[in-house]
């Protein structure tokens, strides 16, 4: 059976989950703000069934929760689960595949990261923390994808609503955005060395031990 080809213009109800989706994770909407379904049907011009589908989907993706009789509402990972669960997974999934890209990684000169920290590097000089972000999630997706894992990448793009909201919480903590340039230059340094050891200590503090230090 022949299949029509698909429109890479996102469907409304694509754009709608793209736009609450942004406004969670850029901190617009913050954690505890009560979505309402009728509010935002009227808000965005759509149906209130477009929403609640939208609110399912950010439900599975960890960033709105429903309470019974009450709503739904933006989530707030507490402490314990970012540092003892959610960023504990990460470093994980990272290192694995980390050392599986590694020949891929090796194999283009590790060019696509190289391009990313450049891209961080050019975000920080001008303060834009979108931008800085995105070539952040960028960096790391490299890793993910050369590890050509199915199930890693996976797991992966699941908590990666998370993630991005957790850099967008962080970044403006550190003293200077060139901070965060100078991790993933370390972090592409250790990549170059090869050693699993390094590896795997070096994304720990990165992921885990930065959280800790900037309040995670």
């Amino acid at each position: 059976m022949a299949l029509a080809k698909l429109s890479a213009v996102p469907s409304r109800r694509g754009q709608v989950l793209i736009a609450v989706r942004d406004a969670i994770v850029d901190g617009e909407l913050l954690p505890g703000e009560q979505l309402k379904q009728d509010g935002l049907a009227d808000q965005l011009g759509v149906s209130a069934g477009v929403v609640r589908e939208v609110l399912r989907q950010l439900e599975n993706e960890g960033l709105v929760r429903h309470e019974v009789n009450r709503g739904v509402f933006v989530s707030d990972v507490r402490r314990d689960e970012l540092l003892e669960l959610l960023l504990p997974v990460r470093v994980q999934l990272e290192t694995y595949s980390a050392l599986r890209a590694l020949p891929v990684l090796a194999h283009d000169s590790f060019a696509d990261l190289e391009r990313c920290v450049a891209q961080m590097a050019a975000a920080a000089a001008s303060g834009d923390i979108t931008a800085l972000n995105e070539a952040d999630v960028a960096f790391h997706r490299t890793i993910v994808d050369g590890a050509d894992s199915p199930q890693a990448r996976q797991l992966w793009e699941s908590i990666l609503p998370r993630i991005r909201a957790e850099l967008r919480r962080l970044a403006p903590r550190h003293a200077e955005l060139d901070e965060i340039v100078a991790e993933h230059q370390l972090l592409l340094d250790v990549l170059r060395d090869g050693d699993a050891v390094r590896i795997r200590a070096t994304l720990d503090e990165h992921i885990l031990g930065v959280a800790r230090v900037l309040g995670g």
